[in-house]
């Protein structure tokens, strides 16, 4: 088993959350970021490193969202996702191309319905969240 982390980052928009999703290093599929557990490191701390990493970003936790477990080769990847309001940019060297969508874009965007079952879970509290004065609003 390898213990992974991924990040579901959101903002909040006028009518209804954004969602933060990145290029996949493999293939042209847009996914949440995602990453090994480094030793000594939480899969909380993984998932907000990650998310900086690869998005550039950095958020607030909200919560656990979901495990999604996938075969790659002889291994199983075990991905714990966790929920992040978003917060600022911050600077990253490996910043992977990013966009922000609408939920329901994200769903159509996501290649698996894994992907989009674990969205679907953090949907609802990303509900409860008002828009911020430093959200931005234009879809990506």
């Amino acid at each position: 088993m390898i213990p992974q982390a991924g990040a579901i980052a959101f903002r909040s928009a006028s009518q209804s959350a954004q969602v933060l999703l990145v290029r996949s290093k493999h293939n042209p599929h847009w996914i949440f970021p995602k990453g090994h557990v480094e030793p000594g490191e939480t899969a909380t701390q993984a998932a907000l490193r990650e998310l900086g990493e690869e998005a550039a970003v950095t958020g607030d936790l909200v919560g656990h969202v979901g495990v999604l477990d996938r075969s790659v080769g002889a291994d199983v990847q075990r991905v714990e996702y966790y929920l992040f309001r978003y917060s600022h940019d911050v600077s990253s060297g490996e910043a992977r191309l990013s966009r922000w969508c609408g939920c329901d874009k994200t769903l159509q965007l996501l290649p698996s319905e894994e992907a989009r079952e674990i969205l679907r879970r953090a949907r609802p509290l990303m509900e409860v969240f008002p828009p911020r004065a430093d959200d931005h609003s234009p879809e990506g």
